[in-house]
């Protein structure tokens, strides 16, 4: 989940809402772009706070490559930084790693990108969220980092790296929820590793990105 300033929330939406569609069209089927989006249990090893930017954590995350992922996301005020580190999480490993790559996504903050540039963020952690709280998703007990998430009919080897301008997962974002088990689904299918399902705390009909 990444963070974005209040005003640019509605710009935020109304890009995803309008990007969606052409998502579908290009690979024909909701099933077919999940299948390209790279998901994987990741172990958190560091985490602190951006040194620009207040609301931002920079994270130091084992995703079961030869070296960590260094992963920028907007939780401070969300996640405690006791609660995040030295804990398994779900991240997206197939975006683009650009610097701030999400804000570019939605709009063009001149001020924001210059406060922040400098860090890259070479992948997302996903989170669940509603109007009232944040949670970060659990992967089953027992999972490695670098285990892969899929959805049952709809496995397949994902792309090495996503195109921003086809916005596949801003596509499948929109279909990632949590149900009324605490399980994160896709189109109602529960995620999960050959361990067992992806779940959160407490909130019910999350929205999941």
């Amino acid at each position: 989940m990444q963070a974005y300033p209040e005003k640019y929330e509605k710009k935020k939406a109304a890009a995803v809402v309008a990007a969606a569609p052409v998502a579908a069209s290009a690979s024909g089927e909701d099933g077919a772009l999940f299948t390209q989006v790279d998901i994987r249990v990741g172990r958190v090893i560091k985490a602190d706070k951006h040194p620009d930017a207040d609301s931002l954590y920079v994270e130091q995350i084992d995703v079961g490559e030869a070296e960590p992922r260094t992963v920028v996301s907007g939780l401070v005020g969300k996640v405690e930084l006791q609660d995040f580190v030295n804990r398994d999480v779900l991240v997206v490993c197939n975006l683009k790693p650009v610097v701030y790559e999400h804000y570019y996504y939605y709009s063009i903050l001149n001020l924001a990108n210059q406060a922040m540039r400098g860090i890259k963020s070479f992948a997302m952690v996903l989170a669940a969220s509603n109007s009232d709280k944040v949670e970060l998703c659990d992967p089953p007990a027992g999972s490695k980092p670098g285990d892969r998430i899929f959805a049952k009919g709809f496995e397949g080897k994902p792309e090495e790296q996503l195109n921003p301008k086809k916005k596949v997962f801003e596509a499948v974002s929109e279909l990632l929820t949590t149900s009324s088990e605490l399980v994160v689904t896709y189109k109602g299918i529960p995620l999960q590793t050959t361990l067992g399902n992806i779940t959160v705390k407490s909130i019910v009909g999350a929205t999941v990105k």
